[in-house]
């Protein structure tokens, strides 16, 4: 009786981790660091973030956008993106990501 329950609990815990990875995330961890021109990192505090994810490596529309104040701690900070911007996009595609640091170029 046991083993069966056990060989059931596998069979329904595998469907459920199936259709849970066909889904796309609701939010995606991102952590990097921030430096200048010299490699040195960006004084402690708030800097304001622009996050694009495209479909190709160059050129092309942005198929999502969002714009988040992050801090920085020696240059390192994290964001969650989706959190403003629900993550509506296809993932079963390569897709890139650009960052604008204020309104400096995309990078």
């Amino acid at each position: 009786m046991f083993a069966k329950r056990l060989i059931l609990a596998a069979l329904f815990w595998g469907v459920t981790f199936s259709s849970a990875q066909a889904q796309a995330p609701a939010t995606i961890g991102y952590q990097g660091i921030l430096t200048d021109g010299n490699g040195v990192a960006v004084p402690n505090g708030a800097q304001t973030l622009t996050f694009r994810l495209y479909g190709v490596a160059s050129g092309g529309s942005a198929l999502w956008t969002e714009t988040q104040t992050v801090t920085t701690t020696s240059g390192a900070f994290s964001a969650i993106l989706g959190s403003g911007t629900p993550l509506n996009i296809s993932f079963n595609q390569a897709l890139y990501l650009g960052i604008t640091v204020g309104s400096g170029s995309e990078l």
